[in-house]
């Protein structure tokens, strides 16, 4: 029995980031392009990707001689740049043949325009031996037989970069925030940690890794923990659609020393579960012990405040009495309430209660590694 021979790996100029594509699309390219060649009678082939806004075509995967030779490569996508100009918005557009040649070498190159969205389009293009054109006519032929089955493919491959982009757009948006946020599914496994969350699991203090899920480090407050993320899990099962009374477990998880308890807080998600891997709970797991000024900072320069005025702000939201804010700044009180008046004019409030209502809840929640700019 025969058996394929596996597909060559691709050429570095030609190889996608694991952030482009999941491995069963990557894995797939290789085989599908391997047999394309295979069946057009071609010596190689690569596979490109086109933009209708004027960006640089995107090598997406070569095989065979275009794999081990970047001139030749770089002619294919040229052409195949030419191709994708022709019939943009058609459902199927025809396959093209055009001659290249590369050193002492010459080819003859089919192109054919396989699968495209709103913004970009796909394109196969393969190299042949020059010769009587009746002689190609067999590729072409077959090419052309190939392209609905390769459309039907390569549309689910665009939409699946589009949404794995989507994805990574939505996970550095997470990963922005300290706020530590597990996405878990029906077994009580992570399925998304941000980099907040994996950095706490990781300190070993409050909460710890446990197979694929967490639990907290003390015994009691890891009942307590798992009873929460049961309910939730259990209760989101039962549900068709997400209750607006539906309960939000808040746990409170002790740490070593004297440092602050971790709060967390399990949420389900707003959709009922389909299959065991899909998510069904979110857990947010809050630090009180961070930096308040360092938070408090953005919103402070939003108003114009001066350095000694954050500081005063910052000194009251952390709790602290007027006396005990004017000791820490080595000030007396008279100035510090100088000061208060003028964050009172600047933030339009009146009272204390009022500004620290203000600030807490415009806090700027983004990792300080970050940074902020205002423009």
């Amino acid at each position: 029995m025969a058996v394929d021979a596996p597909p060559a790996p691709p050429h570095p100029l030609f190889q996608v980031g694991a952030a482009d594509l999941p491995e069963s699309f990557d894995d797939d390219l290789g085989w599908i392009l391997s047999k394309y060649v295979e069946r057009t009678g071609a010596r190689g082939g690569a596979l490109t990707i086109h933009y209708d806004d004027g960006r640089t075509p995107e090598p997406v995967y070569a095989y065979g001689r275009p794999a081990t030779d970047d001139a030749l490569a770089s002619g294919l996508a040229a052409i195949a740049e030419q191709s994708s100009l022709h019939d943009w918005r058609s459902e199927q557009a025809s396959s093209s043949w055009q001659d290249l040649t590369v050193g002492s070498d010459g080819w003859r190159i089919l192109s054919l325009p396989i699968a495209s969205d709103a913004h970009q389009r796909l394109v196969m293009t393969t190299v042949h031996d020059g010769g009587d054109p009746a002689v190609l006519l067999p590729s072409e032929m077959m090419a052309q037989r190939l392209q609905p089955v390769l459309a039907g493919y390569f549309k689910l491959w665009l939409l699946n970069r589009a949404q794995r982009r989507r994805l990574d757009g939505l996970a550095s948006a997470l990963n922005s925030t300290d706020i530590a946020i597990m996405l878990l599914d029906g077994a009580g496994h992570i399925i998304f940690l941000n980099d907040a969350g994996r950095g706490l699991l990781d300190d070993v203090d409050g909460v710890r890794r446990v197979g694929r899920g967490f639990a907290a480090t003390d015994p009691a407050d890891a009942v307590k923990l798992r009873v929460a993320i049961e309910h939730v899990i259990a209760s989101n099962r039962a549900r068709s659609e997400a209750p607006s009374d539906a309960r939000s477990p808040v746990v409170s998880l002790r740490r070593k020393g004297e440092r602050r308890a971790l709060i967390a807080a399990v949420l389900p998600v707003e959709r009922a579960p389909a299959n065991p891997s899909d998510p069904v709970a979110i857990v947010y797991v809050f630090t009180p012990d961070i930096d308040v000024g360092e938070l408090l900072k953005p919103i402070c320069q939003v108003y114009s405040l001066s350095p000694s005025e954050i500081r005063v702000a910052a000194l009251l939201a952390e709790g602290n009495s007027v006396t005990e804010a004017a000791e820490r700044m080595r000030v007396k009180v008279p100035t510090l309430r100088t000061y208060l008046k003028q964050i009172f004019a600047k933030t339009g409030t009146a009272r204390q209660g009022d500004l620290i209502r203000l600030l807490m809840t415009s806090l700027i929640r983004t990792r300080s590694e970050a940074g902020h700019k205002f423009i």
